[in-house]
C-alpha cells in the first residue's frame, strides 16, 4: 500500500491506500511514516491497518483476520 496521510501514532493520524481502499493506519513500531511511503501490512486491528515501511525486512506477518497480510499489500 501507500501512505495517503502521514502516520503518527502519537497524534493518532494516518491513512493508507491498499488494493484501492482507503484505511486508517498505525505504525507497528510507533515510528512516524511519511506521506507517499510504500508500506506493508502486518496486521488488522479492528478497522485499522498496522503497517511498516515496505523496505524494512520483517518476520512473518501476523494478522487477526481471515485475510492474509499478503493480500493487503
Amino acid at each position: 500500500g501507500v501512505v495517503l496521510q502521514a502516520i503518527d501514532n502519537d497524534l493518532a493520524t494516518g491513512r493508507v491506500k491498499v488494493n484501492g481502499l482507503d484505511w486508517s493506519a498505525r505504525s507497528s513500531n510507533a515510528d512516524a511514516i511519511a506521506e507517499n511511503t510504500r508500506v506493508r501490512v502486518l496486521a488488522i486491528d479492528g478497522v485499522k491497518l498496522i503497517v511498516v515501511p515496505d523496505e524494512i525486512e520483517t518476520e512473518e506477518p501476523v494478522t487477526n483476520s481471515r485475510e492474509t497480510a499478503d493480500n493487503m499489500r
